[in-house]
């Protein structure tokens, strides 16, 4: 089964950075791919081998984009080899040096020229969440940081969605959940997720609503005796008869 882009770049972690501790971010993972690379350009047997996952992940796209980018825009030499148990691999030089062919046409960038700040931390909330739609022709993007996506944001990924043929669109949470997603549990987990954050929201309106409610009962409470008071220091003594 393919792997979204989210778990592709996990893989990828995993290679570069080992176990997370919660303080790695983007920056210091491509600039950790871009040092060993030009440690390997210098010494070619240090280049890392890579895994089709794993490659997908140094990439930061989903192994089904990888599939599609090497149809359409194949490198010149094999870049994939097939050995042992029959999955495919590859090496970081030839891996990159593709990958900086595709930039130069525009059919790819790092994450970090994505929208994606550098300072983004890598924990278990990756910095993006990618849902394919059926054929590989559409998919849904959540960021999972306080910073909403921006309309030339959108534009921009969608002018390169159109490049290798993904249509990309805007949709709510609800209209994104209700389209097949590739991955049930990951589908499962975050409708869980929001479900959770939707419940706490409402929970907290409500105990503000009911604060509201006292507060107005109060005011009311103090107007009326006010009004009260004010009322009774312009009522007239009654007048004494004569006898």
């Amino acid at each position: 089964m393919a792997l979204t882009a989210a778990d592709a770049y996990r893989r990828a972690i995993d290679r570069f950075l080992g176990k997370l501790s919660g303080a790695e971010t983007v920056g210091q993972m491509e600039k950790k791919v871009a040092d060993h690379l030009s440690l390997a350009k210098q010494r070619p047997k240090v280049d890392v081998k890579l895994s089709f996952n794993e490659a997908a992940g140094v990439l930061a796209i989903s192994t089904a984009q990888l599939e599609h980018l090497l149809e359409e825009h194949p490198p010149s030499e094999t870049l994939f080899t097939v050995k042992g148990a029959r999955k495919r691999s590859t090496t970081l030089i030839p891996l990159m040096a593709w990958a900086a062919e595709l930039k130069a046409k525009g059919l790819w960038k790092p994450l970090s020229e994505r929208g994606v700040a550098i300072d983004t931390l890598l924990t278990a909330e990756l910095p993006f969440l990618v849902a394919k739609g059926p054929g590989a022709k559409q998919f849904f993007l959540e960021p999972l940081n306080d910073q909403p996506i921006t309309e030339a944001q959108i534009r921009q990924l969608q002018a390169s969605g159109a490049q290798i043929g993904l249509r990309i669109r805007v949709c709510t949470l609800i209209e994104a959940f209700a389209q097949p997603w590739q991955n049930l549990d990951v589908k499962r987990q975050w409708v869980d997720a929001f479900n959770y954050a939707a419940q706490a929201q409402a929970s907290r309106l409500r105990n503000l609503a009911h604060q509201l409610d006292a507060a107005r009962a109060k005011v009311n409470e103090q107007a009326l005796g006010e009004r009260l008071n004010h009322a009774a220091q312009y009522t007239p003594s009654p007048k004494k008869e004569r006898v």
